[in-house]
């Protein structure tokens, strides 16, 4: 019979062998937003329960409820650009993931796989 992984051996697999990519909500399935004023996303995320409503689906911009970033909880959402801080590549490890969530306290990133946007995760997921 053969030996098992030790405990250490197989905590390091699961570290790498889960990533972003397969915990994301595919971009395929995010719910666009085509409101413009803060008030009506709010009225749209208290709705549909969705924490992050992308412009479009390139995500050139989205709205977030504040409470996922590190501004505190005003009630209204915020409306941004994507940037470099937004995303996260594919292949990241989910524990890197809950690292970086917790150190720049916010609770969702874009995934990138290569140079195409892909899906979206938060701490829900």
């Amino acid at each position: 019979m053969g030996r098992l992984p030790s405990s250490t051996a197989l905590s390091n697999r699961l570290d790498t062998a889960l990533t972003a990519e397969l915990i994301m909500v595919p971009s395929a399935l995010l719910r666009l937003t085509d409101q413009h004023e803060a008030a009506g996303v709010a009225h749209e995320m208290t709705e549909t329960t969705y924490d992050v409503l992308p412009c479009d689906r390139s995500v050139s911009s989205y709205w977030v409820r504040a409470d996922l970033l590190e501004f505190g909880f005003p009630h209204e959402p915020i409306h941004r650009s994507l940037a470099a801080q937004d995303l996260v590549a594919a292949s990241t490890p989910v524990p890197r993931i809950l690292a970086l969530m917790v150190s720049f306290r916010r609770g969702f990133y874009f995934v990138l796989d290569g140079a195409q946007l892909v899906g979206l995760l938060d701490f829900v997921t």
